[in-house]
């Protein structure tokens, strides 16, 4: 086999480096992270935005449409889904990543059912963010949220 020259060598290399730049390129989904069911959308229906619903019992409630909703305790699998409803925490550092939705936070409901109902919410303005998990509590990629403002008097 003959010796391979500058120029080639050269070639090789580069094509090496740019085929690992390219795969990094490429958008990437972790074994941990559910899929994004194609079918899903998933909207805040109650508060609108802009409500002034009265302070105390706040219900929340979503319009989803996509695969069943399993609670927590009766998941099986990773794409067994479900909801996280935030109430003025900041959902952003859990979208699309990796890390999991935390329980035990009563401003952070985890549920299956398309109502939730937050307790105790005193006047002044708030935001709920409502989340699409897998069985783990990390949001689905790509993220699939919705997210509304509004004033309880």
């Amino acid at each position: 086999m003959p010796a391979a020259t500058a120029p080639t060598m050269m070639l090789v290399v580069f094509t090496a480096v740019l085929a690992g730049v390219v795969t990094d390129c490429a958008p990437r989904t972790s074994a941990n992270v559910a899929p994004r069911p194609g079918d899903v959308s998933l909207r805040i229906a109650s508060p609108a935005p802009n409500d002034t619903p009265s302070a105390g019992a706040l219900r929340v409630r979503v319009e989803y449409r996509g695969p069943g909703l399993v609670p927590g305790a009766e998941s099986q699998k990773l794409t067994d889904y479900h909801l996280h409803y935030f109430l003025d925490e900041d959902a952003a550092p859990y979208l699309g990543t990796e890390i999991v939705i935390p329980s035990g936070n009563p401003k952070i409901l985890h549920s299956a059912a398309q109502e939730v109902t937050f307790e105790n919410v005193a006047a002044g303005a708030h935001t709920v963010t409502v989340v699409l998990t897998g069985n783990n509590h990390i949001s689905v990629s790509p993220a699939t949220s919705d997210k509304v403002t509004f004033t309880v008097r």
